[in-house]
């Protein structure tokens, strides 16, 4: 009764971080590619009152049709739901919150419910701190990011899988092959684990009327995601070939050394912000189990959950050498993130283990002290904000920059900015007035630049602006980790 009860100490724990992020996030604006995949889609169906299931092409903005493009190969389930909550509540930033929010509780249950059913022996309440306090976990529900409904849809398939639940399959399958393209490659290595061990490792003998009967939870989010692309298709044509698309990301590395340059950040990103410390203690519990005399046998079960994460780690490193998507945030690898945790636990029950409980908190707090690694980074190192606490004090910031603006009269309209700043602003905050920044590459065109850590400029941009005889700047606004500074154009002085 004592085991039961700490494990539900601990699911409430976890329940009141994520509150609490949720309550601090309320009125932050859209952030990272959020303003794409969740705001500028949700406007566009919002006040089209969903006139159309596609998005307009990147040809009509290019032809000034329209501001919004959607990406084709990203199914618009999160504007396209935004949107519809919007029509009922009311536009507002607290609706994108409270939604993720409520997504996140859905995540936080099924983890816990998994987590039973693989250790029901261990304190698997405690266990759940570990994926769920990860970093990438606790930023994406912080900025409302679709990638807690990719995150939820894809343990929720694995809870239902393992426990038999059919409907709930069913459910969590099409959210999860509609949220994003990412969502449409998990949801093909889930299928992957399905069929491994409720089919291969059953020993059952099945016909393939049999097979497609199993497989009849999958049906409906095959289906309509099949049927979205097909639509696309007949439409727009392919993705990469529709006029306006630009986009080099999907051609193979320019040189071997660019290839390592890939390999390299692939290998940081999976073991950034103290995922590292996870990685070490897993690679010593294998030597441990090698070593061991008496070994217990994983079950099915297990062997079907190492495959999975296995299938995973080979699926994006086959994108890193085949193409130059090396730099793919740490959200992209949230599946992986969850999984190691999954895999780590599984070798620690083989191992035998003794104060298991002291080696969790402390892998806990170092994933915890993660979201400051990047103070240990220089000003022109590309990180990524969107996974990390740390970015909490742009939002601050860049309130502040613009009240310095408006008081001092500098036009936004005589104004670039970087990632997170440029743009229609009413897409970031939903504010009704207009106010539009130029992008970065604009630097020689504008007046002035607003130059902040969190957007990644290139080292060029970077060099231009310190440079004094171009560039002097009025303000800068210093907070935590993060600054937004505003530069005004020597010439123009």
């Amino acid at each position: 009764m004592n085991v039961l009860k700490n494990n539900y100490f601990y699911l409430f724990v976890v329940i009141a971080v994520y509150a609490a992020i949720t309550v601090m996030s309320l009125n932050k604006c859209y952030f990272w590619d959020n303003i794409q995949q969740t705001s500028k889609e949700a406007n566009w169906y919002y006040d089209t009152d969903f006139s159309g299931l596609l998005l307009p092409s990147f040809s009509d903005v290019a032809e000034g049709k329209s501001d919004v493009a959607g990406t084709g190969y990203h199914p618009p389930l999160t504007g396209f739901i935004t949107a519809g909550l919007w029509k009922i509540f009311g536009r507002s930033l607290h609706v994108s919150h409270i939604f993720i929010f409520c997504c996140s509780l859905i995540l936080i249950f099924n983890t816990f419910k998994l987590f039973s059913k693989l250790f029901p022996n261990k304190p698997y309440g405690l266990f759940i701190l570990l994926p769920l306090l990860d970093s990438s976990f606790l930023t994406q529900s912080a900025v409302a990011s679709p990638d807690i409904i990719l995150a939820t849809a894809f343990v929720t398939c694995l809870r239902a899988i393992v426990d038999d639940k059919k409907m709930l399959l069913s459910v969590a399958y099409i959210f999860l092959c509609l949220v994003n393209a990412r969502g449409f490659f998990a949801g093909v290595l889930v299928f992957a684990f399905f069929v491994l061990y409720k089919i291969i490792y059953s020993k059952e003998k099945l016909t393939v009327k049999q097979f497609l009967k199993k497989s009849l939870p999958f049906l409906p989010g095959i289906v309509l995601l099949f049927s979205f692309f097909a639509y696309y298709f007949s439409q727009r044509g392919w993705f990469f070939s529709e006029p306006g698309f630009q986009s080099n990301h999907y051609e193979r590395p320019e040189s071997f050394g660019h290839l390592m340059k890939n390999i390299a950040v692939y290998i940081f990103v999976l073991t950034e912000n103290g995922r590292i410390l996870i990685w070490l203690f897993l690679a010593l519990l294998i030597f441990m189990f090698k070593r061991s005399r008496v070994k217990t046998a994983f079950t099915d079960c297990e062997k079907s959950f190492i495959f999975l994460f296995s299938s995973f780690l080979l699926m994006y490193f086959l994108l890193v050498i085949l193409t130059q998507m090396g730099g793919i945030g740490p959200r992209y690898h949230i599946p992986s993130y969850f999984l190691l945790t999954v895999v780590f636990f599984i070798l620690l029950d083989k191992v035998k283990i003794k104060q298991m409980r002291s080696y969790v908190f402390l892998l806990v707090f170092f994933l915890l002290v993660g979201n400051f690694s990047v103070y240990l980074f220089s000003e022109k190192r590309a990180k990524a904000w969107d996974t990390t606490l740390a970015h909490f004090p742009f939002y601050e910031l860049r309130e502040k920059c613009f009240e310095y603006m408006e008081a001092n009269n500098i036009p936004y309209e005589k104004t670039a900015g970087g990632f997170c700043i440029y743009g229609n602003q009413r897409y970031i905050d939903l504010k009704s007035e207009y106010r539009y920044i130029e992008v970065a590459e604009k630097i020689a065109e504008k007046e002035y630049f607003i130059y902040s850590n969190i957007s990644n400029l290139s080292d060029e941009i970077i060099d231009e602006l310190h440079d004094t005889s171009k560039w002097i700047m009025l303000k800068d606004f210093r907070k935590g980790a993060v600054f937004i500074a505003i530069y005004a154009s020597q010439s123009e002085l």
